[in-house]
C-alpha cells in the first residue's frame, strides 16, 4: 500500500501465495485480499490478520467490502454469492438463484445491499444479511466481468466480456439501478476498458488502445 504522489511504501502485507483480488472498504480501515486457497481480510491500521475465510471448491472469482467495513461479499465459483463477517471471517449469508457462476460482485456505499453478475449476463441486487435477491436489472448484453456502485447507491457500472474474447473487456453501460433503465453505453472499436471508479456523479475509467492509454468519464 503506497502514498501518492510519494510513493512511500506505507504498509505492508506478506502473502504465501499469488493475490487474485484485493478489495478495500469505503473507510480504508480493512483490506481483503482472495488468494487461490484462501480469503484473508486484515486491518490495515495495524498490518495485522483479522479472518481467514476458505473459500468453497473453485475459489472466488470477485470480492467486495462494505463501506463501513462489517461485511465481505464473495462471488465464487460453485454458483453462489456469500456475505461474511468482516471481523471474525464467519459465514452469514448465501445467496442462491445464479444460473452460472457469478463473477463479478459490489457493495453499495451504506452495505445495505450487494449488487452480483456473472456468466448468466444477470445483475441481481442482494440483501447480503439475508441473502435473498431483491432485484433483478433487465438481462444484460454481455458476461459481466465487473461491477461499481456510486457513492450514493443510485447507479451501477457493468463492465462485459464476451464469449468470443472473455478476457477483453471492451463494453461498459451505467445502469440506474432503481428504475432498470441504462444511463450510458460505452463500447467503441479497438478500445480495451482497464477499469474505473466513480467520481462524484460521473464514472471515470481508463482505457488502452494501440498502447495507447487514455482517461474516460461517462455523465
Amino acid at each position: 500500500m503506497f502514498d501518492v504522489p510519494s510513493w512511500k511504501a506505507e504498509h505492508e502485507f506478506a502473502s504465501a501465495s499469488d493475490v487474485y483480488t484485493p478489495a478495500f472498504s469505503a473507510d480504508n480501515r480493512r483490506l481483503a485480499l482472495c488468494f487461490v486457497t484462501q480469503t484473508q481480510i486484515w486491518d490495515v491500521a495495524d498490518s495485522r490478520t483479522l479472518a481467514d475465510i476458505s473459500p468453497p471448491f473453485g475459489g472466488s472469482m470477485s470480492l467486495s467490502l462494505s463501506g463501513d467495513s462489517r461485511w465481505v461479499a464473495t462471488a465464487d465459483n460453485d454458483g453462489y454469492v456469500r456475505g461474511y463477517d468482516a471481523n471474525n471471517g464467519k459465514l452469514r449469508s448465501t445467496v442462491e438463484g445464479f444460473l452460472l457462476e457469478p463473477f463479478a460482485v459490489a457493495f453499495s456505499q451504506d452495505g445495505k445491499s450487494v449488487v452480483a453478475g456473472g456468466a448468466d449476463k444477470t445483475v441481481s441486487i442482494v440483501d447480503p444479511g439475508t441473502g435473498k435477491i431483491l432485484r433483478t436489472l433487465p438481462r444484460q448484453p454481455g458476461l459481466i466481468r465487473s461491477l461499481d456502485v456510486s457513492a450514493d447507491g443510485k447507479q451501477v457500472a457493468v463492465l462485459y466480456g464476451y464469449v468470443e474474447h472473455f478476457l477483453t473487456i471492451d463494453h461498459l453501460m451505467l445502469w440506474d439501478m432503481d428504475k432498470g433503465i441504462i444511463l450510458a453505453d460505452f463500447r467503441k472499436p479497438g478500445i480495451t476498458i482497464l477499469g474505473g471508479t466513480f467520481v462524484g456523479d460521473r464514472y471515470q475509467f481508463a482505457a488502452v488502445s494501440n498502447r495507447q492509454l487514455s482517461f474516460w468519464s461517462l455523465l
